[in-house]
Formats: structure tokens, C-alpha cells, sequence
């Protein structure tokens, strides 16, 4: 089976939070694969004036918190039944619109620590070199954090890739973990 890190496209916009609160609201709760749970917050985004992003289009899932990814409000309608069990929507505003942050909050044990070329820290992965895979026979979700090493971007399966291909969306990359 293949797995793929989930790239944002630079040659579309990315965004962030409006105020350095509700960035430090994601980053403590999206860091722990954990349900964000902000049904009583509306978290405001803006052009990042980092990547001179407002002159650029936004893509179907724009540019912003590696944790997961964010979606206009079309594309989640389209693919929000396949990611069901993967994790929540949190819902943000951007120029007015609404736009859908998906937080991946399944962890899977996929990765063999024993064959794979890793750093560990009080028992998390802060760097994986190389990659080797345990063989598995379960049906994995199409998006899922790797176990003990949930603070990084979501691992893509080949499900996922052709989903977002098949629908033409704008705003991914995919690169194979080898």
C-alpha cells in the first residue's frame, strides 16, 4: 500500500488566523489529534502576508495549518462522505465566505519503527528518513495521523490521491513516503 504526505500548492493562496489567539487555539489543540470542539467559535482567516498570497487564486483547499487541510465549502460537500470517521470539520470564515478546516484526528500504527530510519524524542518521531511500512490488511481510513507522530501533516492513502485528482480540486500536492 501507498502512502503520500499532503503538500500545499504554493502557486495558490495561503491563509491564516486573523488574530495570534485563535492561532495559538489551533496549534495547542489540532497538535494533539484531538477533536477542536469550537462550535461556539468562529475563527476568522486572512491572506498570510508571508507568501504574498492576495494576488494569487484560492485553490479548492488552500494553503494553511499542516495539521490538516482546509476546504471551500463545495469541495467539502463533495468529499466529506469518504472522510467520515477521519476526523471533524471546523468551520472558518474567509472575505466573508465560509471555508471547512478538516482536523485528522485518526492515528494509525502503520509505520515499522524497527525498519524505518527515525529520530525519536521521549517516545514521538521528530524525523523519519526513511520509510518502511508494516503490511496491514485493515482498511484505512483515506486521511490519518501516523502514531507517535500526530504533530506532523496527515498521511495520505492512494484512495485519497485519486479522489482529489478524480474531482479535478486545486491546492494539493502529493509526494509518496519512501
Amino acid at each position: 500500500m501507498k502512502f503520500y504526505r499532503v503538500i500545499f500548492n504554493e502557486a495558490y493562496r495561503f491563509l491564516t488566523t486573523k488574530n495570534d489567539e485563535d492561532i495559538r487555539f489551533l496549534r495547542r489543540k489540532l497538535s494533539t489529534a484531538t477533536p477542536v470542539n469550537a462550535d461556539d467559535k468562529v475563527i476568522e482567516l486572512i491572506d498570510s502576508k508571508d507568501s504574498s498570497s492576495d494576488t494569487k487564486e484560492l485553490a479548492d483547499f488552500p494553503g494553511f495549518y499542516s495539521g490538516g487541510i482546509l476546504a471551500t465549502k463545495q469541495v467539502k460537500s463533495e468529499v466529506e462522505a469518504n472522510l467520515s470517521g477521519c476526523g471533524e470539520w471546523v468551520p472558518m470564515v474567509f472575505n466573508g465566505e465560509w471555508l471547512y478546516y478538516f482536523n485528522v484526528i485518526n492515528t494509525k500504527d502503520v509505520l515499522d519503527l524497527d525498519k524505518s530510519e527515525v529520530s525519536m524524542f521521549d517516545g514521538y518521531i521528530t524525523d523519519i528518513r526513511k520509510y518502511k511500512f508494516k503490511t496491514t490488511e485493515d482498511c484505512l481510513p483515506m486521511l490519518f495521523k501516523m502514531a507517535k507522530h500526530i504533530t506532523h501533516p496527515p498521511v495520505a492513502t492512494q484512495d485519497f490521491v485519486d479522489m482529489i485528482k478524480k474531482g479535478g480540486f486545486t491546492g494539493l500536492i502529493f509526494e509518496e513516503l519512501k
